[in-house]
Order: C-alpha cells, then sequence, then structure tokens
C-alpha cells in the first residue's frame, strides 16, 4: 500500500503574484532612456544604469584579455565597483565589430565615437551596443525576461518635436529598429529578447509620473493636491539637466490627459558637457569627464558652476517668461542636479523637488 503523502501549508501556500501577473500583461513594460550620458533601464522587476560610453575595436584578441590593459597608455586601471566595461557584438556580425561599453570603455580603444545628434536614437551600431549592454545587466541582476517587452523610449525633446511628418518619421524609426527579435553577444554569452512595441516619450515627461503616481499606477496619496491644479489652469515644469542639454518641459492637465504647454517648453545645449567645455576637458573624452564626475574625481570650481547655472537658468527664464508663478511644482532631473540645485531651488522656493 502506496504511504499517503501529506503537503504542509507552507509547500501549498499560493506564491505572492508579480506585478506582471496582478496586472494580467502579456508583455513587460519597461522603460528605456537612452540618455547621452547614461542609459537607464526600469521595468517592474528593478532599475539598472550605465555609462554610455562606447568604444569600438575590429580585433578579437583585444576583447578575451581579462585584465582590459589600457591600449593607450599600456596601464591597468581599477574600474568603479570593480566592473569592467562589456563586451558587446552582434550575433549577425554583420559589421565584424566588437563594442566595448560602459565606464572606462574610452581606455580600452582609440576609436570610441562620441555622438550627440539626436538621430542616433534611430539604431545606430554604437545605440544598439549600448542598449545591449544595458539590457544585459538588468538580466544579470533580475533574471531574463519571460515575455516579450513593451518599451516606452525616453528621447530628447529635439527628437520629437518640429513639424508632425517629421515627428512622426523620426518615431516610426524608432520602432523600425526597436520592434522585433535581438540577438547578440556579451562577454562572450548569447542573449535574445524581442520588442513587440516602442513608444518614444520625452525623457521630461517621465518624470511627472514619476512624480504623481506610484509604479502600479496609482495616484501617489500626497500628490493629489499637484493633479488637482493642473487640472484648474495651474502647470507642473519639468528642468531635464542631461549631459547634453537642459530641456524644459511644462505640462497641464487637459482633458483626461497631460498636455505640452508649446510656448514654455523647448531644450539647448547648454548640459553638463558644457560644464566640462568651461572648465576644460585637458585632453579626456566627454565621456571621461563625465565617469570621472560621477565618481567623485573632478574637482570644479565654484565660479565655473555658478556661470553654467546662469547660463541654464537664462535660458529656462526666457522660454517660462515671467510665467513661472503659474507652475505648482518644478521637478528637477538629469546627471547635472547635484550640481545645479542649490541654485534653482534659490530662485524657485519650496516648488522645486531634486
Amino acid at each position: 500500500m502506496k504511504k499517503k503523502t501529506t503537503r504542509n501549508k507552507e509547500s501549498i501556500a499560493e506564491k505572492p503574484k508579480t506585478l506582471i501577473e496582478e496586472l494580467e500583461l502579456e508583455a513587460t513594460p519597461i522603460g528605456i532612456d537612452l540618455g547621452m550620458s547614461q542609459i537607464k533601464i526600469a521595468s517592474p522587476f528593478g532599475c539598472v544604469s550605465l555609462d554610455s560610453q562606447v568604444s569600438i575595436t575590429s580585433q578579437p584578441n583585444d576583447v578575451i584579455r581579462d585584465d582590459l590593459e589600457d591600449l593607450n597608455e599600456g596601464r591597468r586601471r581599477k574600474k568603479k565597483n570593480g566592473r569592467k566595461p562589456y563586451t558587446i557584438s552582434f550575433t549577425d556580425r554583420a559589421n565584424g565589430l566588437y563594442y566595448f561599453v560602459g565606464a572606462g570603455a574610452h581606455e580600452l580603444s582609440k576609436r570610441h565615437p562620441e555622438d550627440f545628434n539626436p538621430d542616433r536614437m534611430t539604431g545606430v551600431p554604437e545605440t544598439r551596443a549600448i542598449l545591449y549592454a544595458g539590457l544585459t545587466r538588468h538580466i544579470e541582476q533580475f533574471g531574463p525576461f519571460t515575455a516579450p517587452l513593451w518599451a516606452y523610449v525616453g528621447v530628447p525633446l529635439a527628437f520629437i518635436t518640429g513639424e508632425p511628418a517629421d515627428v512622426d518619421a523620426r518615431r516610426a524609426e524608432v520602432r523600425k529598429w526597436l520592434v522585433g527579435t535581438h540577438r547578440w553577444e556579451a562577454n562572450g554569452k548569447s542573449y535574445e529578447v524581442t520588442f513587440v512595441e516602442a513608444i518614444p516619450r520625452s525623457q521630461a515627461l517621465g518624470a511627472i509620473f514619476d512624480f504623481i503616481y506610484d509604479e502600479r499606477g496609482q495616484l501617489v496619496e500626497d500628490r493629489k493636491a499637484t493633479l488637482t491644479l493642473a487640472m484648474n489652469g495651474k502647470a507642473i515644469g519639468v528642468i531635464s539637466m542631461g549631459g547634453n542639454t537642459w530641456e524644459v518641459q511644462t505640462i497641464e492637465y487637459r482633458e483626461n490627459e497631460f498636455k505640452t504647454v508649446k510656448s514654455m517648453t523647448g531644450g539647448k545645449a547648454v548640459g553638463v558637457l558644457r560644464l566640462f567645455d568651461i572648465i576644460g576637458t585637458n585632453g579626456l573624452t566627454y565621456a571621461e569627464m563625465d565617469e570621472r564626475l560621477r565618481a567623485g574625481e573632478l574637482t570644479i570650481p565654484d565660479d565655473a558652476v555658478q556661470a553654467w547655472v546662469r547660463e541654464g537658468t537664462g535660458f529656462v527664464e526666457g522660454l517660462w517668461n515671467g510665467s513661472s508663478a503659474r507652475l505648482i511644482n518644478i521637478l528637477l532631473v538629469g546627471g547635472g542636479v547635484h550640481l545645479a540645485s542649490a541654485s534653482i531651488i534659490d530662485r524657485y522656493g519650496g516648488r522645486v523637488f531634486p
């Protein structure tokens, strides 16, 4: 006679549902910010970031060196947190190239293009390599994706403003290169993901949703007043201080959706790279300067910071044109916030949220 087995309550207890199961989603929502200085990827499982630093080699022998010896100076450099740049190659080997991606990548090859044109969002090889490195980091930290991906892609304002036909064409270019199955190798290991949708959105706009809603799309209790006022003629300002640009997006709530106040929205190339120009790069690339800034290894004179902030806030004031009193809140985002926030709080007071 077979022995009867019993299952304890723990073994039959229902596992907590994941957010994807709870919302009954067939595709995993994912946010991708293709920043000029860093790529950021957020999903229901967690968030990762990676320096958008990329260099190129055609020599496979360079790829397999464990020590990643600097090609320019023959020296070794310990990377922050012990991480080395990823070595990315496209599975189809269409161009026969390998890409080093992440902090320290520019030390590994003399071929390190720095492209700050918004058109890089249309899937040039360097952007693909940066995306694949970011996805690799996400998979390493949170495990493989078990469903196709539905992506919202943060892009600069310049990419999604202008003549409607031009904007539609650029949006279509983003979908063209992202939607479908992607295969690549990172540090010799194969990866594959599939995107079923890719929708470009302003990088600054995401800050408003992050401010007002939680990760399940529910209104944050103490932010209800902000939304109520936005529905009654007030507006929310976002200043995004990125690597290449300062972008200002002013949003009001009309007809049950957030809409841009076009006359109070725009961007200018006065980002952190402009600050690097003020202090001088001393032969370093912009990406190497940014890497040192993030690591706390870059000394920037206060008068240089103030000159840079004045240039940026002058642009902001020109856009708002004396209408800043209409703003309920001013949200600050981007890599330049820690340098500029004190000056902006001094100017606009308690409405500012870094």
